[in-house]
């Protein structure tokens, strides 16, 4: 498993530069993955029987980043044929088929999730650089910046708090995780036609 992003890409992103950053990063693509159900690139093939004519197919992970091949056989003692003519939704996992596939047809859907690190978008590179980030706080939180807002101040023995969090004015790091997550989830990270 390749790490996806650097030190380098951490410290563009969030300005943060730190040795440790680097160990964190495989913790962050571990959580990613587990939250989006992939992150390194990766076939997958999915199986359709059909069970009423249709010309859609809904595959179960996406977004998708290609379509290999589609194939049907009409029995068991039938040879795969290929479907060629089909437009689709990557950012959905959705292929519309300009012929329907007929009830009994077996389909066969074989394609890509998943990124390389010269592939990967703006978007999830963001994602593992706050997911680094969030975790480097969680060991270290003594080094975690605070807000300028004062939460609590004492004036005998003089004292100040600030807020590391003002809610409706700035999102968590754990919310900043949940949202970006589900921008990629919902294909966001597209940025050119399909």
């Amino acid at each position: 498993m390749s790490q996806l992003i650097t030190t380098s890409d951490i410290e563009i992103i969030t300005g943060l530069n730190n040795d440790t950053l680097a160990s964190l990063i495989p913790y962050a693509q571990a959580q990613a993955r587990a939250a989006l159900g992939f992150l390194e690139e990766e076939t997958k093939t999915e199986y359709f029987y059909i069970e009423e004519d249709t010309s859609k197919l809904q595959l179960e992970h996406f977004p998708v980043t290609s379509i290999l091949s589609i194939t049907y056989t009409t029995s068991s003692d039938s040879d795969e044929e290929d479907i060629d003519d089909y437009r689709s939704i990557l950012s959905k996992g959705l292929i519309i088929l300009d012929s329907p596939v007929y009830e009994g047809y077996l389909v066969k859907v074989t394609y890509t999730v998943g990124w390389t690190p010269t592939t990967i978008p703006d978007l999830v590179k963001v994602l593992l650089a706050i997911i680094a980030v969030n975790h480097y706080y969680s060991l270290f939180p003594e080094r975690q910046l605070s807000s300028n807002v004062v939460v609590q101040e004492k004036i005998g023995d003089y004292m100040v708090k600030y807020s590391g969090y003002v809610k409706g004015t700035f999102k968590s790091l754990d919310e900043w995780i949940e949202y970006l997550i589900n921008l990629i989830k919902n294909g966001e990270y597209y940025t050119t036609a399909e």
